[in-house]
């Protein structure tokens, strides 16, 4: 038991990608997807891939002769590697703040989706900021995502649109305050 414990988790990058897929059961994907969400080569991402396909944690299956992999539900480590991973992988409030306090133009942040453990919301970031169509802010989620080791689904709304959406009870936003979430950053909204 503690040489699998021990195998699953030998190396950060492997604890990455072993959190991309056990955070989202169901979700496919190739060496190259998962790289490019954890901000590491593809090449040391196929060899960690491989080997928690050998640990039979991650089924294997080829698309177009690409290999791609998915979360074994059916192993027992499954369900306690998600609740371990859930609970200590997910980025802090603050830490999710900070990566934005760079940028003053942003109103309100709020989180949801798989960073507070809810499946149903449509993004994992609301960012309300003056200027939406900053270049920084695709840089910071980026960041984020590369942290949390999850592809992350956002959404950025300049001041008046969030408004004018709110006001509308518009289906993004009631779906986003209608299932879990938080509102960790809000400033003069």
């Amino acid at each position: 038991m503690f040489q699998e414990l021990a195998l699953l988790t030998k190396s950060p990058l492997r604890v990455k990608v072993l959190n991309f897929f056990v955070r989202q059961p169901g979700v496919l994907a190739n060496a190259r997807e998962v790289a490019s969400v954890l901000g590491a080569s593809q090449t040391a991402v196929a060899k960690e891939l491989i080997a928690l396909h050998k640990l039979n944690i991650l089924q294997k299956r080829s698309v177009s002769r690409v290999p791609v992999y998915r979360v074994d539900e059916r192993d027992p480590w499954f369900k306690p590697l998600q609740t371990f991973l859930e609970e200590t992988t997910t980025p802090t409030d603050s830490t999710i703040a900070k990566a934005f306090r760079g940028l003053s133009g942003v109103t309100r942040l709020v989180i949801a989706g798989l960073l507070v453990g809810e499946t149903k919301s449509p993004v994992d970031l609301l960012l309300v900021c003056k200027n939406p169509k900053d270049k920084r802010l695709g840089k910071i989620v980026k960041k984020l995502e590369a942290e949390a080791a999850l592809p992350l689904r956002y959404a950025v709304l300049g001041i008046e649109e969030y408004h004018e959406r709110k006001q509308a009870y518009d289906r993004l936003l009631r779906d986003i305050y209608e299932y879990g979430h938080r509102t960790i950053l809000e400033r003069g909204v």
